[in-house]
């Protein structure tokens, strides 16, 4: 085979895993749409997480406070007051909306070539609608623009122990960036509602014991069950390691395993490291 042909073969199966991609991703939109309603609480149907962010009251979105109950929004007020405009929404455009959402976050990881293989793997979190994708790409982009790193630390909150990759390193200018747009943004929202981000504030030392183990046999079902205590010493040792060799694909790795609770679908957080190794321009550490 010449080299032309060689090239065009390989053009070929890039095309046909894009268009494999396309027609996947649009059959799993249409299926979440489908079965959206009437809403299949406790079961494998489309939207047990996302369905909080819908369901989530704006003036009290704590009322379900206990991690692993159906409805329970673990995130800070600042996520909800942006999601705002979708809830106007009803239930089904809601989840449609927010599956797109996600597959655009996901493309945006992977690249149109290796779109479907990551629609393979993601497949379990995009039928959730659980936010670990938009967290692989916070950590995936936090080096070049440290401001992203204000969604994981409104979020998940623990995996911004990332931040010590610019503070092992000495870059100062960056992590103040992350803190201080976290900061901006916290503090807004804390004028708009602040009892609401007192009430965020008690749940998350209620529901502590969770990241131990502590949780119902249902919800356990979908957890990894490793204790935190256990799982965020290896993820600072990973970051360390990372910001000393320059190796910052391991940030991804170090985040979900830094998560207060792995569920399944928060093994897609490792999607980050693949902008990283296909070289996404957007992933490149800036120049120190």
């Amino acid at each position: 085979m010449t080299l032309i042909g060689g090239l065009r073969a390989i053009r070929r199966r890039d095309l046909a895993f894009i268009v494999a991609g396309g027609i996947a991703a649009g059959l799993l939109l249409a299926a979440i749409v489908a079965a959206a309603e009437p809403f299949p609480a406790f079961s494998l149907g489309p939207g047990q997480d996302s369905h909080s962010y819908w369901a989530a009251p704006l003036a009290d979105p704590y009322h379900v406070s206990v991690v692993g109950t159906q409805d329970f929004y673990p995130y800070s007020p600042a996520i909800l007051q942006a999601m705002a405009p979708l809830k106007v929404l009803g239930w089904a455009a809601f989840s449609g909306l927010w599956a797109a959402l996600l597959l655009l976050v996901l493309l945006a990881l992977t690249g149109p070539r290796l779109f479907v293989f990551g629609l393979l793997l993601a497949l379990p979190e995009l039928w959730g609608g659980n936010i670990h994708l938009p967290l692989a790409l916070a950590v995936a982009a936090g080096l070049r623009r440290p401001g992203a790193w204000a969604f994981v630390l409104l979020t998940k909150v623990t995996p911004g122990v990332g931040l010590l990759w610019f503070a092992l390193r000495r870059e100062w200018r960056a992590l103040a960036v992350a803190v201080g747009t976290t900061a901006v943004i916290a503090g807004v929202s804390f004028v708009a509602q602040p009892a609401a981000w007192l009430d965020w504030g008690r749940i998350l030392v209620e529901n502590l014991g969770v990241a131990g183990g502590e949780l119902s046999s249902g919800a356990a079902m979908g957890s990894i069950g490793v204790p935190f205590l256990v799982r965020l010493p290896a993820a600072i040792a990973l970051i360390a390691w990372g910001a000393r060799t320059d190796r910052p694909w391991l940030l991804p790795v170090a985040a979900m395993l830094a998560q207060p609770l792995v569920w399944f679908g928060g093994l897609t957080v490792l999607l980050g490291v693949v902008p990283y190794l296909r070289g996404a321009s957007w992933a490149r550490p800036a120049q120190r």
